[in-house]
């Protein structure tokens, strides 16, 4: 199998729709203000430097990995990894029946289910609708970790 690398970069206000195959590997970057959908199932999706944009990706058979995205909405429709860096005020919405998020340094996430069919093949209008109905769930910003002589004791906190 090869691998294919696509970049969707430098977006302003625009919507752009890519087709992706299962050996492609996807790269969003520098985008404002704008709309990219992922149709089909490609292995790797990374987000970079993203504001104001609604990004949807039909689905991923590794992980997708969002760093410094500002106001931004990520739905992935199927995929079991995502991965959260140095983001602000973002919506994550997951189809998937099972998706193990990572977050690092980042604040006011929230998370969002849906249905993986309420995402594929649709338009962005219908999949922002789709998403905007659901309620939303706040993503813990913090760890706290107390270690007394006895035992360690953590918790998480969305404060």
């Amino acid at each position: 199998m090869q691998q294919k690398i696509i970049e969707v970069r430098g977006l302003k206000g625009e919507s752009k729709i890519v087709e992706v195959g299962a050996e492609d590997s996807v790269y969003i970057a520098n985008l404002d203000e704008s709309q990219v959908i992922l149709r089909g199932k490609c292995v790797k999706v990374g987000v970079l430097d993203v504001k104001k944009s609604f990004i949807v990706i039909e689905g991923v058979i590794a992980n997708v990995e969002v760093t410094r995205a500002r106001n931004t909405t990520v739905a992935v429709g199927r995929g079991s990894m995502i991965n959260i860096e140095q983001s602000i005020e973002c919506r994550i919405a997951t189809g998937s029946e099972e998706t193990e998020l990572r977050v690092r340094r980042s604040t006011d996430l929230s998370l969002v289910r849906v249905s993986a069919e309420e995402i594929a093949g649709k338009e962005a209008s219908e999949i922002e609708d789709a998403v905007t109905a659901q309620p939303e769930h706040q993503i813990p910003e913090e760890i706290k970790v107390v270690v007394t002589k006895e035992r360690v004791v953590s918790s998480v906190s969305s404060d």
